[in-house]
């Protein structure tokens, strides 16, 4: 069961809350209230995009994490 449970969380990572910060797998969302919501990759520690609404960012930074690009979304 924990192995099972293991694999299911690295194919598709849960967000985490931290402060102002969203985290999900190598990708980071950090509200800015003058610009939105900003999205970075942790592994090549970049930018990816702004967006403008929190679902808009959490479903940008979910495919992300699942390995799309960002011309794919």
């Amino acid at each position: 069961l924990k192995q099972l449970i293991s694999s299911g969380l690295i194919k598709t990572p849960l967000p985490i809350k931290k402060g102002n910060s969203i985290i999900i797998g190598h990708i980071v969302i950090r509200h800015n209230k003058n610009t939105g919501y900003h999205i970075f990759n942790t592994k090549t520690s970049e930018k990816v995009c702004t967006a403008q609404s929190k679902h808009g960012a959490l479903g940008v930074a979910k495919q992300i994490s699942n390995g799309k690009d960002m011309n794919e979304i």
